[in-house]
């Protein structure tokens, strides 16, 4: 049951009321008025039947079932005005005409995130401008209508629904600039900025045509749609809810109850949490996820560019870019979430950059030092890429960026993060779209290298590789270092020269990295498969950018350990190898019970 002000076009609810088929509608009027504290007298009550179509519920006789009451449908009510000079059938019928528009009107419920200035600073979103928010806010007069009571149906829902700059819906003046709903102004995340900002020497002069038409044509599509949403007059509506307290909300609307049951009672439930605001949105469920966007825009003061909203129920979040265009699948009393981050466009990608350098390693690489994220884009430079982050470190990471001062474009690179360790190598003259291929969403290392113009591949061959030497005789691995393989040098011969161990004597292994945890140390010695034959770069393609390899003197003697060196080793592999604990399974256990009384039953 939804409560009307039909002159001010203004909507509360909805109130889930469940009644059996056999009251009377002076029942239910009755009913309705004690739950919403009205005067039973001066309530006109209508519901809406087929598609775009509604009828008053006036015959106090007749029961809900003549009255084709059906279950979860939309029930409307105000308060009829006293003493108006205007004819009752005119304020039924615009009564009428309401509910029209009302007939998809759904009840959604958002948990909103920390908004305050810090937060929002933190992450390099700005506040929509005072100017814009004024524009809005006399625009948005919930009154505007009551002075046009006597005007036509154009005066109807839109006087009290737009929220919009009646020059110009499709954008909204950004602190003093015009920005376009998707934002390609250069938009921060984390405090790095976007590498597409403004200008095309950021990518080097190139410039890729097929993307800015696929950029501009979603533009226009967008346009278009919240343009059609506008036209339709669709409701929109934000209610901050209390959320110290538990709040009342509808169960889809009105619903009858077809077993019998006389009683009648008001379903709530709780939509507030402690440490999160929460808001209910009335929207028209035929518009689409941008003009929900777009319509939360004045609330949160922040641009839909910088925020995502989707269903709570999503464990992964995706782009929502590609659904903006959608129209709201949602039901009554859905939960969804907002989340705050820029807003990937076609062709951009969210890179998550953490720092790494191969002589600090451990095994526990979910412990890298995180950094920051930025938004690239196709036709990026990586060079540039990597010379904006070292850029913004000081102001991302403020007094903790003195640790990384030392760091130049010269003394790092960027590498995609594997399934355990280290993986492709992003080199500075390489272009995103071009020269590499990237999810919507990527972790990569900001890699510190000491001399990296050696172990940087120039031929198609080349593989940087990663090894650890096993020290039989103390029974442990040493650091992790790096290699370049190439044709130039055999493997042996290389390993043999970082290590000192004589060619003949080396022997390696490939590593796996399927998974996240690495053999048992008492398993290294004689349960991998060791080998010492020469391979060349060229000739092998088992070997892919980021292997790891185990290296050995074979000649060295394999250290014997005491019981309590074994038990001590067995703890160490248990608290090293993996992050990962599997819940124990419980043997289910089943009772059979043949006593007399249980078989007499």
């Amino acid at each position: 049951v939804y409560k009307v002000d039909v002159n001010g076009r203004d909507v509360e609810g909805p109130l889930s009321i469940r009644v059996n088929l056999s009251h009377t509608v002076a029942q239910y009027r009755a009913v309705i008025a004690r739950k919403l504290k009205l005067n039973p007298k001066t309530i006109l009550i209508g519901m809406t039947v087929h598609k775009d179509s509604a009828k008053l519920l006036q015959n106090d006789d007749a029961t809900l079932e003549d009255e084709h009451f059906i279950e979860y449908c939309k029930v409307f009510v105000t308060t009829v005005p006293q003493q108006t000079g205007d004819d009752p059938e005119q304020y039924y019928a615009r009564f009428r005409s309401f509910m029209q528009r009302l007939d998809h009107l759904v009840s959604l419920y958002i948990l909103l995130p920390n908004m305050e200035p810090d937060t929002l600073e933190s992450l390099s979103i700005p506040r929509l401008s005072k100017e814009t928010l004024a524009t809005i806010a006399a625009a948005d007069n919930p009154m505007a209508a009551a002075a046009g009571d006597s005007n036509s149906e154009d005066s109807s829902l839109s006087d009290n629904d737009r929220t919009l700059v009646e020059d110009d819906f499709v954008h909204i003046k950004l602190n003093g600039d015009l920005h376009l709903t998707n934002g390609s102004n250069g938009a921060l995340s984390n405090g790095v900025k976007c590498t597409t900002a403004t200008t095309p020497t950021t990518n080097g002069g190139f410039k890729n045509d097929d993307d800015n038409d696929d950029d501009d044509d979603e533009d226009a599509k967008l346009a278009e749609m919240l343009q059609e949403c506008r036209a339709q007059e669709y409701y929109f509506k934000v209610t901050p809810l209390d959320t110290t307290t538990t709040g009342s909300s509808s169960n889809n609307g009105s619903s009858n109850n077809t077993n019998g049951s006389t009683a009648d009672d008001s379903s709530t439930r709780s939509h507030s949490t402690d440490s999160q605001k929460l808001i209910q949105v009335l929207i028209d469920k035929r518009s689409c996820n941008a003009y929900l966007k777009y319509r939360l825009q004045p609330y949160l003061q922040i641009s839909m560019d910088y925020f995502k909203v989707f269903s709570s129920d999503v464990l992964c979040p995706t782009n929502d870019s590609a659904n903006l265009l959608k129209e709201l699948d949602y039901k009554d009393d859905d939960r969804l979430a907002l989340v705050l981050g820029r807003v990937l466009r076609k062709g951009e990608y969210k890179l998550n950059v953490s720092y790494v350098n191969v002589n600090d390693m451990t095994e526990e690489m979910d412990n890298t030092a995180f950094l920051c994220s930025t938004i690239v884009k196709n036709g990026d430079l990586i060079g540039q890429i990597k010379a904006d982050i070292l850029a913004s470190l000081p102001t991302t990471l403020g007094e903790a960026a003195k640790k990384y001062a030392h760091l130049h474009s010269n003394n790092c690179r960027l590498r995609r993060k594997g399934i355990k360790y280290l993986s492709n190598v992003y080199k500075d003259d390489e272009r995103i779209g071009k020269d590499i291929t990237m999810l919507s969403s990527v972790d990569v290392f900001l890699q510190e290298v000491d001399d990296l113009a050696s172990l940087t591949p120039i031929d198609i061959n080349d593989v940087v590789l990663l090894v650890r030497r096993w020290y039989p005789s103390e029974m442990k691995l040493g650091k992790f270092q790096e290699i370049l393989f190439t044709d130039k040098l055999e493997l042996t011969k290389h390993l043999s020269r970082i290590s000192g161990i004589p060619e003949e004597n080396v022997e390696y292994v490939k590593i796996p990295q399927t998974t996240l945890h690495r053999d048992s140390v008492l398993n290294i010695q004689n349960g991998l498969q060791w080998t010492s034959t020469p391979q060349h770069a060229d000739d092998c393609q088992i070997y892919c950018v980021g292997t790891l390899l185990y290296y050995r003197d074979s000649k060295e003697p394999l250290k014997e350990l005491t019981p309590e060196e074994r038990k001590e080793l067995t703890k160490k592999d248990g608290r090293t190898s993996s992050t990962y604990s599997p819940r124990k399974e419980r043997a289910l256990k089943i009772y059979l019970d043949a006593s007399p009384k249980k078989a007499d039953d």
